[in-house]
Parts: structure tokens; sequence; C-alpha cells
């Protein structure tokens, strides 16, 4: 069940999924949109797309906003398509102010999370967040001359482990691993699988 979390959460959730982070930052690297990989004996099945919709992101498009680019990533095992990891979001122009944006998303999202007020380097910006031991999703509002930019996020965090040949791993600081983020030996990087093996 989806409840109201802290800022806190949110982000140790998104920072967690590291996987999803490198697919993310291959939006722009001009990958393919599916490629098998290799970590340890697993082969993962990476499939992305440039085309969100709600649905994929199970929250709303603001009303009246208009979408300026979104990205997915979905990881499975290729060996029985089971669901490792998902990752996707979607930003969106709107001429509604970020207060009036966040009201509208906190009476939608479960457990009605009100917006934290962030100021960093980057600037100020309105967060809300809602998640689960699986899920979390996250909506980022932040001021433009001509009302908000939205970013919405949903992130899906596999919770089984991939054994490699002498150990077995999960994510940093993910459910079970009994460490935090950094510790413990690093995987083994994964792989690209010679051209052509990718088809089932």
């Amino acid at each position: 069940m989806s409840r109201a979390v802290g800022l806190h959460f949110a982000l140790l959730a998104l920072l967690c999924a590291g996987a999803l982070g490198a697919c993310y930052a291959a939006a722009t690297s001009g990958l393919p949109p599916k490629e098998t990989l290799t970590y340890g004996d697993t082969e993962i099945l990476v499939e992305r797309s440039e085309r969100v919709t709600a649905q994929d992101l199970q929250l709303p498009f603001y009303r009246g906003a208009t979408v300026r680019q979104s990205y997915s990533c979905r990881l499975t095992k290729k060996a029985d398509g089971k669901l490792l990891s998902y990752f996707a979001t979607a930003q969106l122009d709107s001429r509604d102010a970020p207060e009036t944006v966040a009201k509208s998303y906190s009476a939608q999202m479960p457990g009605k999370p009100k917006a934290e007020r962030v100021t960093d380097k980057q600037g100020t910006r309105l967060v809300l967040a809602v998640g689960s031991k699986e899920e979390v999703w996250t909506v980022t509002i932040v001021k433009t001359r001509a009302g908000s930019e939205i970013t919405l996020t949903r992130v899906v965090k596999h919770t089984e482990t991939l054994k490699l040949p002498d150990q077995t791993i999960m994510p940093p600081g993910g459910p079970g691993s009994g460490e935090p983020p950094g510790r413990g030996r690093p995987p083994s990087r994964p792989r690209r699988l010679p051209r052509g093996s990718e088809s089932a």
C-alpha cells in the first residue's frame, strides 16, 4: 500500500536505483532501445523508451501542461521476464504557479503528501513524494518565467539477488543487503553480448 513518505526516504530510494540512473544517462548516448546485458550468469533485457505516458508513471499529467521530454528504462530477466527495475520520468511545462501545481498533486496522490521546499545550489523547488518498499513516486516543481517546470518520476527497485560466480550482490543499501551505499565488494560490470544475440 502506498503512503506519503519523507523527502529523505524518496531521495534515498532514487539513489539506490543505481542501475536505473545509468539507464537514464544512456538516454542521450545513442544506445539502442533494446539490448541484452549479462550480469554474472544472468542475462538482463534492457528496454528504453523516449515516450512515457501517465499510465507508465502512474501519475496524472498536469492539466493544460505540455510534455517537453520523457524517458523510461525497464530491466527484466531474459529467462523468465521477471521485472528487476523500472524507471520512468517526464518533464512538463505549465503556466500555473508552483504552489498551484503542488496543491493539485497533493490532492491526487495517495496519502495526500505535502510539498516540501528544497533550496540548494541548483535553486528552489517544491517536492512531493509517495512510496512503498518497492516503489517511489516524486513530483518536483520549479518556478519558471512562464509558470512551472514539472518533473514526474516513478522508480521500482528490484529486491531479488543477482548471483555472480563468487558472490551474491544486491543494490547498494537495498532491502536485505545489510550494507549502506558504497560498501561491500563492487559487482562485476555488466557487459554487452555479441551483436545479434539480443534476439529471443
